[in-house]
């Protein structure tokens, strides 16, 4: 039914499955099985890793109390401002340390580490050609060490429930950050999301644990269909570009080593070449170019190897320029007046 919804949108999204459980249940809940997840590759899902349990880091005591009340908190639709104002803050904090006593401190960063890679490789091997590049955090929770063997284990980014955007330029790939549905959350709130991210021209990662026929099973963090299709559907209306965790993740790490340089260009022609170090770690993906070409120019034709574009001008207060797709280390890109 979600993936469904996505599909008819034509939305990829991205995945993160909890390998030990797909196929059975998980806190209860059913996993699919490896045919679904095969199937979703095959529409243009990114299918990600969670790890093979789900085990969750362990922080220091008072980082588990802190960040335990800050997602209760966050589940009652508050903060931590808030909970002082409204004298809150000492029970909710009481609960926060009965409840790590409860339920201990979680695992060290080498066991998650290696649940992470077993994941990854259990992923590649029921999913023929489907390299896995992206891993979320159980729980949202990870360190240093962590990040960095990740990355040395072949994972292109990593992403946290930390609250907020991604700004366009981000430098660590390994601590995204996330707005999650909870039991606060409607459509709405969710659409004011996409709202600021535009404004601020930043990367928005939504983060989906269970959605629901009537949002009535009491999970804090689930969301009602109804909620998931109508903000679906707002984000098709907009001129937004939504894909994969590793798609977006490669057009960043591409972009931010690009370098381009112009030759031959006049009134007639222009040919440009980019060239990237980031594209043999992540892969080839287009990226966007913006170029200045001559205030006469109408409509431009963009040809790389075997791909042709045709593309209006944009003209601004000081430049006329034409933006295109381009791949890094392809061929010469030849800019051509129609």
């Amino acid at each position: 039914m979600t993936m469904g919804e996505l599909c008819r949108h034509h939305m990829p999204a991205t995945w993160f499955v909890v390998t030990g459980s797909v196929g059975a249940l998980l806190d209860g809940r059913s996993v699919l099985s490896w045919a679904d997840w095969f199937r979703a590759s095959q529409q243009g899902m990114e299918i990600a890793a969670h790890t093979v349990t789900h085990p969750k880091l362990a922080l220091t005591v008072r980082g588990e109390i802190m960040k335990t009340m800050r997602d209760s908190l966050r589940r009652r639709g508050l903060g931590l401002v808030d909970a002082r104002v409204f004298s809150k803050a000492k029970r909710v904090f009481a609960q926060a340390r009965d409840t790590v006593a409860r339920k201990g401190r979680g695992v060290r960063w080498g066991e998650l580490l290696e649940e992470a890679i077993q994941s990854k490789r259990a992923i590649e091997e029921k999913i023929p050609f489907h390299r896995v590049t992206s891993f979320a955090y159980p729980g949202g929770r990870y360190n240093r060490p962590l990040q960095q063997r990740l990355k040395e284990a072949g994972f292109l980014s990593a992403r946290s429930t930390e609250a907020g955007h991604n700004p366009s330029d981000i430098r660590n790939l390994y601590a995204l950050k996330t707005r999650v549905w909870h039991a606060a959350v409607n459509t709405d709130t969710a659409n004011e999301w996409v709202v600021s991210a535009v404004k601020e021209g930043a990367w928005l990662i939504e983060v989906f644990h269970i959605i629901t026929t009537d949002g009535t099973t009491g999970y804090p963090y689930e969301a009602p269909f109804s909620s998931f299709r109508d903000h679906v559907s707002y984000i098709a209306s907009q001129d937004v570009w939504v894909d994969t965790q590793e798609n977006i993740t490669k057009y960043i790490r591409q972009r931010g080593s690009g370098r381009v340089n112009v030759s031959g260009y006049a009134d007639k022609a222009a040919t440009i070449f980019l060239h990237s170090s980031g594209a043999s770690e992540a892969g080839e993906t287009a990226v966007t170019l913006k170029t200045r070409v001559p205030s006469h120019w109408t409509k431009v034709a963009v040809m790389q190897d075997e791909a042709r574009q045709e593309i209006a001008v944009g003209r601004g207060q000081n430049s006329t320029h034409v933006c295109y797709e381009a791949i890094p280390n392809g061929g010469p890109i030849a800019l051509r007046p129609l």
